[in-house]
């Protein structure tokens, strides 16, 4: 509650009290709800909705996704041969892809490209943030309405 005090200024208690329950306790997760608004709570209850249902997509996935998922927060991204990952989950590197096939077919998580020295680039995932999920679902029913005349 107190990074969320310092961050969010003077947010009502109550939008604190759920903006922390949307952290979970995680110090990345609750500095990426701060940052989401920068003082403008007005789309609150649409940014709330859509952690939300984050979370259920999530649980729909099962246990060994929302492990990964707290992994990934917590190492702030990792690919799916990160030793660090790989400890941690007691998982193989098989095991990591296929979950993070799921993951990234359901939208909770995006990948990008990282060169580090030789050999082919790394392909780093990132669970996404409650507002990158928001806009994500904006744009799947924009695409899903289609064009308009």
């Amino acid at each position: 509650m107190e990074i969320l005090r310092r961050r969010m200024g003077e947010a009502p208690e109550r939008l604190l009290g759920e903006a922390a329950a949307i952290g979970g306790g995680n110090p990345r997760r609750l500095l990426d709800v701060a940052r989401e608004f920068d003082g403008d709570y007005s789309k609150w209850s649409e940014f709330a909705s859509a952690a939300a249902e984050r979370e259920r997509a999530l649980a729909a996935l099962g246990r060994p996704a929302h492990m990964l998922a707290a992994e990934l927060e917590s190492l702030g991204g990792a690919s799916a041969s990160d030793d660090r990952l790989l400890n941690a989950m007691g998982w193989t590197r098989p095991r990591v892809v296929q979950v993070l096939a799921e993951m990234e077919a359901a939208g909770l998580v995006t990948s990008s490209s990282l060169k580090s020295g030789q050999g082919r680039p790394k392909k780093v995932y990132k669970v996404v943030s409650a507002g990158q999920f928001l806009q994500r679902r904006a744009q799947a029913e924009t695409q899903a309405k289609g064009p308009t005349s």
